[in-house]
């Protein structure tokens, strides 16, 4: 299944402490380069375990630099999950779902600040698949739960929630 979509994280504005003393980030909310791609294994008709990758980028001000910096920054999250999925009447063309997954993220910054920062990621999901035969096409909307740290504690909450649109075959 591959799912572009929209995602918005949730904090606005980050504290983090650096070397070169404390930024504040004012981070754009609605983030760019949205982008999933799953696979899933059916134990049974109607309940399927699978893999997810999600990625989405976020521009962010420095506004606690003097001048504040210009919108130059940016964060590439990469979350990667395993993932549990009900779906309803799976006999159906139209099969409604939820689901949730576990793993890891990835932040990774550029710009003004450099560096990388990794944690637990959570996600819950719920959406409809149309299925016909081999071909499917998809509507989702996920929480992701992305709240990462570095090596000297230094966090960063990417968590937030999106819509996905997907399209897929079944083997």
């Amino acid at each position: 299944m591959v799912k572009p979509g929209s995602f918005k994280i949730n904090t606005e504005s980050q504290t983090l402490n650096l070397m070169s003393g404390t930024s504040t980030l004012q981070f754009d909310t609605s983030a760019s380069s949205v982008f999933g791609i799953e696979g899933e294994w059916f134990v049974r008709p109607d309940i399927s375990i699978g893999a997810e990758v999600v990625k989405f980028s976020n521009k962010y001000v420095d506004s606690s630099a003097v001048p504040p910096t210009s919108p130059n920054g940016s964060t590439d999250t990469l979350a990667f999950l395993v993932n549990a999925k009900r779906y309803f009447l799976p006999a159906s063309d139209w099969q409604p779902y939820i689901g949730a997954g576990l793993g890891s993220a990835v932040v990774d910054f550029a710009g003004p600040i450099t560096g990388s920062t990794s944690g637990i990621a959570l996600q819950v999901m719920g959406g409809v698949q149309w299925r016909r035969d081999q071909f499917a096409v998809r509507a989702e909307y996920k929480y992701l739960k992305a709240d990462t740290e570095d090596d000297s504690g230094q966090k960063v909450d990417m968590s937030g929630s999106g819509l996905f649109l997907g399209v897929g075959f079944y083997f």
